[in-house]
């Protein structure tokens, strides 16, 4: 054990407070932290040097965020045109519709894209509109998902078609990402013309359309489970167990 003669225990004992309290200061947030630069030892004492450190920085103020803009394009949605009356045909399908002699619409189709995973994949929707009139217009589509108790599960707004032109079929297709393990989905499409065309007041109009997606993951993890059961039950010493339970419950 070191001893220290009486006229060098009070130094010491200030140098060892001022340490203390630098370990102290410099564990709150934004205080000055004392340190000490030198200290000698000679017979009459112990000098110390404290240098006092401030903080004299300005944090640089932080950029405001940008805002958030996703293009259609990168939202999963695509917009092609019919290259020929046939391939127009074919896309509007059995399902086309008159709207008041301005466009002939199709019914909304619905494409799933599953995964073995928890999200479900993704579906595809997809609808088609043809401009029967002389002149370009635009209009815009909302598509959505919903599950067997009417849910929404996922949606895409404010898709535009833009000039779609005379006598020209364009097909609109959505991808919604991640659906889920509902098994059972409708999808829905809404296109909103223009109020008015040629004098022609014009509503919104709405597709429906059903699918049956089987839950990959929820069956999986069934199938795991089931399995990892049926290998306990056949290990030798889950039988012994049951055994000697059955012929404990025998003898009493």
């Amino acid at each position: 054990m070191l001893t220290f003669p009486p006229s060098r225990q009070l130094p010491i004992a200030v140098l060892i407070a001022l340490l203390a309290m630098a370990g102290v200061v410099g564990a709150l947030p934004g205080s000055v932290v004392p340190s000490v630069a030198a200290a000698t030892d000679d017979p009459s004492g112990v000098d110390l040097s404290v240098d006092v450190l401030g903080s004299t920085g300005t944090p640089s103020p932080r950029a405001p965020a940008a805002p958030h803009l996703t293009p259609a394009s990168a939202r999963g949605v695509t917009q092609t045109t019919a290259a020929g009356s046939a391939e127009a045909t074919h896309a509007l399908g059995t399902e086309a519709t008159d709207i008041a002699g301005v466009f002939t619409v199709s019914g909304v189709t619905v494409t799933p894209k599953s995964d073995f995973g928890p999200g479900g994949g993704d579906i595809v929707l997809a609808f088609t509109q043809r401009n029967v009139t002389t002149s370009p217009i635009t209009s815009s589509l909302r598509f959505w998902i919903t599950n067997a108790v009417g849910m929404q599960v996922a949606a895409v707004d404010d898709v535009t078609v833009a000039d779609l032109g005379p006598g020209e079929t364009r097909t609109v297709a959505a991808t919604l990402h991640d659906v889920g393990q509902w098994t059972a989905f409708t999808g829905h499409v809404t296109m909103t013309p223009p109020a008015e065309v040629r004098g022609t007041a014009l509503e919104p109009v709405s597709r429906n359309s059903l699918i049956v997606i089987p839950p990959y993951f929820l069956l999986i993890v069934l199938a795991s489970v089931g399995a990892l059961a049926l290998a306990l039950r056949s290990l030798p010493g889950v039988r012994r167990g049951r055994k000697a339970t059955g012929l404990a419950g025998a003898q009493s």
